[in-house]
C-alpha cells in the first residue's frame, strides 16, 4: 500500500459469509468514537448504494464538525474490500493527501473470522509524510484498534455470543 501505513487485526466467533456483510453494514457512528485528539463519526450522510458495492460513497461527519468523503475502490465479497477517504476538512487536511484502506476476511479453523484492517496516508510532500510516520503508529493505530474492538463488541451482542 503507498504511503505510510499501519494495520490492526481481530478475531470474531462469527463465520466469515455472516460477518462480511454484518461489518460492511455497520452504522459508522457505532464503531468510530472519538480518540485522543480524533474526532469520533457523528453522522453520515449521502450513502449511494451499499458499502460492499465497488463505487459506493458517502460522507461521514466528525464530532468536531469536519468532514470526509469514503468511496469503495473495489470489492471482493466475503474475502476483501478496498476505499479511499479523501476531501477531508480536519486539521489532517494539511498532512493527508487522501487514506488508502482494505479489509482482508479470512476463515479461522473453529469457524470464526480473521479481520485484518491496513491503512495508509498518503501526504501532500516528504515533511508531511514524515510527520505522518510520526503519528500513525500510536494515534492512528490506536483509533483503528479502538473502531475493531467496539465492532467486535457489537457483533458479539447481535450474533448472541
Amino acid at each position: 500500500m503507498k504511503g505510510v501505513s499501519t494495520n490492526v487485526e481481530i478475531t470474531v466467533n462469527i463465520p466469515r459469509e455472516r460477518f462480511f456483510y454484518w461489518f460492511t453494514s455497520i452504522d459508522p457512528t457505532k464503531m468510530f468514537g472519538k480518540y485522543g485528539i480524533i474526532p469520533g463519526i457523528v453522522e453520515s450522510r449521502n450513502q449511494t448504494g451499499p458499502m460492499h458495492i465497488t463505487g459506493s460513497s458517502r460522507q461521514l461527519i466528525f464530532s468536531d464538525g469536519t468532514s470526509a468523503f469514503e468511496e469503495i475502490v473495489s470489492s471482493n465479497p466475503l474475502d476483501d474490500l478496498h476505499y479511499r477517504v479523501f476531501n477531508l476538512t480536519s486539521m489532517f487536511r494539511h498532512l493527508v493527501r487522501e487514506g488508502n484502506a482494505s479489509f482482508t476476511f479470512s476463515d479461522l479453523s473453529s469457524g470464526g473470522t480473521h479481520l485484518k484492517w491496513q491503512y495508509a496516508f498518503t501526504g501532500h510532500n516528504w515533511l508531511t509524510e514524515q510527520i505522518i510516520k510520526i503519528l500513525m503508529p500510536t494515534l492512528w493505530r490506536g483509533y483503528l484498534r479502538s473502531a475493531l474492538e467496539r465492532a467486535k463488541a457489537l457483533s458479539q451482542k447481535e450474533f448472541s455470543i
